[in-house]
């Protein structure tokens, strides 16, 4: 009986936090849009207690750095890993390889 209830209550927590992330998504849609010349991260920030769930999800989003310096790293790593002694990989298994690379690296 124990078991039953662990995963009503879990089955309950679930849709609530779902239910929640819905309503904060409906509220936030409903938001007038912000004028170009404002900050768009301040706008976040201010609003961070409003839309906690949004907020968390933006700030990883948009604070990320646009250059082109992490697409020249994977081509230089690619260099690496296929070599004169590699150079017959197939494209899947070289793309693999880059993927493990660059994901387990970090």
């Amino acid at each position: 009986m124990k078991i039953y209830e662990d995963k009503v209550e879990q089955f309950k927590s679930t849709v609530l936090s779902t239910a929640a992330g819905i309503i904060e998504l409906d509220k936030y849609l409903g938001e007038t849009l912000i004028d170009r010349k404002d900050d768009p991260l301040k706008w976040w920030y201010e609003r961070k207690h409003i839309y906690p769930h949004l907020y968390e999800f933006v700030m990883k989003r948009l604070c990320v750095t646009a250059t082109s310096v992490p697409c020249e790293r994977i081509c230089s790593e690619a260099g690496q890993i296929i070599t004169q002694k590699r150079n017959r990989l197939n494209t899947k298994k070289a793309s693999q390889l880059i993927f493990l690379h660059n994901n387990l690296s970090s």
